[in-house]
């Protein structure tokens, strides 16, 4: 199985591609390293991380060429057409991943980008604009399941953050200016 994890930074996409992985016995592919590792990216002023998504792409290509049996996980994958079997497009409430992305420190613009990121569906409408709707299967992970219960799903959660946007607007009242 070619399995493909993505959504905002924070949501759980590292920890969940781990624990996949070994149920699966499948390789795990982490995007971060394999970026790294072939330098391309260039960094902006504001000291962020500018992927080549086009080169990555390529790469990844090959990689799931070779790997039949892997696990790929990486915000990015959602920019991007690839072969896959299913692909999870993990969703955290906006509250809850504002508070862990600044346990790791983000800055309040990166914060702020990747909150909105999330209230707005963005990774999951670029996943229904790149794969097969057949494919994607959209998971609330705001409380992480267990690898087997992901496996298990067949069909996308109900995610609708903008729905519960009133009581979002109240608690995050002055964070989005």
């Amino acid at each position: 199985m070619r399995l493909l994890i993505t959504g905002v930074p924070g949501c759980g996409k590292t920890v969940l591609a781990e624990k996949i992985s070994k149920a699966l016995k499948a390789k795990h592919v982490g995007v971060n390293e394999i970026v790294a590792k072939s330098r391309i990216y260039s960094v902006s002023k504001r000291k962020e991380k500018l992927v080549d998504v086009e080169k990555l792409e390529r790469i990844l290509r090959a990689v799931l060429g070779k790997e039949k049996n892997s696990v790929v996980e990486s915000h990015l994958l959602c920019e991007m057409s690839l072969p896959c079997d299913r692909i999870i497009v993990l969703r955290c409430n906006p509250l809850v991943l504002k508070k862990r992305l600044e346990k790791r420190g983000y800055p309040a613009w990166k914060l702020r980008e990747n909150v909105l990121a999330e209230m707005l569906d963005y990774c999951a409408i670029r996943a229904g604009e790149n794969y097969a709707k057949d494919k994607i299967v959209e998971i609330d992970f705001t409380k992480p399941l267990p690898a087997k219960a992901v496996l298990k799903k067949k069909k996308s959660d109900s995610v609708d953050w903008m729905r519960e946007f009133g009581v979002l607007e109240r608690e995050i009242k002055g964070f989005l200016e």
